[in-house]
């Protein structure tokens, strides 16, 4: 037996490019879903255990039933689920290794789906789509606490746009940068993931704007919310879906071949800082980076200098850099701080980007 417990077998993503209207999000889950048990040679029926990250574009009641039945799993599958956050695929990939190391279960799917191009472009042409009655009792952001306090709410803090330019400003205060300087920092890390996207099949966006052209201020790249212009910030109008199956090292024991194609999870950790930003001691660092990325580094038995590259949450530059900040890790650094090409130029599907993450890192580990 080894000492790892979990495994990543099969992997599958598609973005929706080629269509005028996507369909809705549970049929493109069923769809990928399908495509990672192909890809790693399971049978639905070996599946007892689910989990589906919740669409923002789309709600439903019991969705990971839906699913589950959709491709054919059995009905005493165990459900895994976390609330609406960046972080939602990486959890629930915890939360089904933890399980799989205590001998509880040897196959599970995580799926998420996201058709938010197709919803706004029909909401904008004053169009109904043909799709299922939405459940309107349950909310896309269901579990999750408010993003910010009611006394920062007050005073115009309410949204991810709103805090991390405060994050920005903050770092190129600690770093005794001038504006223009902390300006070119952001754009250069953004051109590199955009550098990446234009070789990643599945990126929705393969143009690769130059550092120059996502710096500048134009009528195609509005400012957003200083310092950050619409280059900068995550897309979130995508079709896109993705899904990963997880195994568990006791079910490979029974198959030699998948072994040779499966990924081992070496160890992983979460950590969230303080929730209102107020309350932080600082916004030029986080506290919790440090702290999930050393500990997963230990667990895995890595050196930093012995990872080839990187995959830091970029919804905007700030995350970047403050995961460079933990590592510490130069932002000059050649190593890919994306592997998919992140959320400005892959894509922002929602709370499902890091799916696509883990997809894109399973078929690249397996090379």
């Amino acid at each position: 037996m080894s000492n790892v417990s979990a495994y990543l077998l099969g992997q599958a993503q598609k973005s929706y490019h080629n269509v005028s209207t996507a369909d809705h999000p549970l049929l493109q889950m069923r769809e990928i879903a399908q495509a990672a048990l192909a890809d790693g040679g399971v049978h639905p029926r070996h599946v007892d255990a689910i989990a589906c990250v919740d669409p923002l574009s789309w709600t439903y009641a019991e969705l990971a039933k839906k699913v589950s039945a959709s491709i054919g799993c059995s009905n005493k599958v165990r459900e895994f689920w976390k609330p609406a956050g960046g972080t939602t695929p990486q959890d629930l990939l915890h939360d089904i290794a933890a399980s799989m190391q205590k001998g509880e279960l040897d196959v599970a799917i995580i799926v998420g789906a996201e058709a938010m191009r197709t919803r706004r472009k029909a909401v904008r042409a004053g169009q109904d789509l043909d799709w299922p009655e939405r459940d309107k009792s349950v909310s896309p952001m269901r579990g999750q606490r408010p993003f910010t306090s009611e006394w920062e709410a007050q005073h115009g803090l309410r949204l991810p746009i709103q805090l991390f330019p405060l994050l920005e400003n903050a770092i190129r205060h600690a770093n005794a940068r001038s504006a223009e300087e902390q300006i070119n920092i952001a754009a250069g890390l953004l051109h590199k993931n955009a550098r990446v996207a234009s070789d990643n099949p599945h990126a929705w966006f393969q143009d690769a704007p130059s550092a120059k052209e996502i710096a500048s201020v134009t009528a195609d790249n509005r400012m957003i919310a200083y310092p950050y212009n619409k280059r900068m910030n995550a897309i979130m109008d995508v079709d896109q879906a993705a899904a990963i199956l997880v195994v568990s090292d006791r079910y490979l024991d029974s198959d030699s071949a998948q072994r040779k194609q499966a990924v081992a999870v070496l160890g992983g950790t979460g950590a969230e800082e303080v929730w209102n930003p107020i309350q932080r001691k600082s916004l030029s660092e986080c506290l919790a980076m440090k702290v999930a990325l050393k500990s997963t580094l230990k667990r895995g038995g890595l050196r930093v200098d012995e990872v080839d590259a990187f995959d830091f949450y970029s919804c905007f530059p700030a995350p970047i850099e403050l995961a460079l900040d933990a590592l510490q890790i130069d932002f000059r650094d050649p190593r890919p701080f994306s592997i998919t090409g992140g959320l400005a130029y892959a894509g922002g599907p929602g709370n499902n980007y890091v799916m696509h993450s883990l997809a894109t890192a399973v078929a690249r580990l397996r090379h």
